[in-house]
């Protein structure tokens, strides 16, 4: 009576780990690149409300990270955001998003592309419109970035 397994069945097992794996990883990927997603259309539409509030205080809309702080400080992967105008920064979830802030007018765009080769159609597309109140988030699902918000 010989104990442990054969060659052909050590093999055999480790085809099936190999065929299960390759199943698996791609959907679990897929759900890491969707959970960061997530966690950035948050941030995003945090600081939409950040921008709505700083309107209602100040009857003016913010014009970069320091006017917006005045209402509650923007988080980065580096600590707080800063600059008079509303250079890139990038996401608070470990950096990997670039979040870009631009407005005309009373219209405010927010955008989080994803910083990983990749994973461009995991895009977030925001906007505001502090004169009427109208907001908009996309979410691109990983086959397709995400559509033009619509705010107007």
């Amino acid at each position: 009576a010989s104990e442990g397994l054969s060659l052909p069945e050590l093999l055999i097992s480790l085809v099936i780990m190999g065929l299960l794996s390759a199943i698996s990883l791609p959907n679990f990927m897929n759900s890491i690149k969707s959970t960061r997603q997530k966690d950035v259309a948050n941030q995003l539409s945090t600081i939409a409300t950040n921008i709505a509030a700083y309107r209602e205080e100040f009857l003016a809309n913010p014009t970069g990270w320091d006017s917006l702080s005045r209402i509650s400080p923007v988080l980065t992967n580096n600590g707080g955001a800063k600059g008079t105008t509303f250079s890139s920064i990038t996401s608070s979830n470990g950096g990997y998003y670039a979040i870009a802030v631009s407005s005309v007018g009373n219209l405010f765009s927010l955008t989080g592309t994803p910083i990983s080769s990749g994973s461009s159609t995991w895009t977030i597309k925001s906007c505001l419109n502090t004169q009427t109140g109208l907001s908009d988030v996309k979410l691109g699902n990983g086959s397709t970035a995400a559509a033009t918000p619509m705010c107007t």
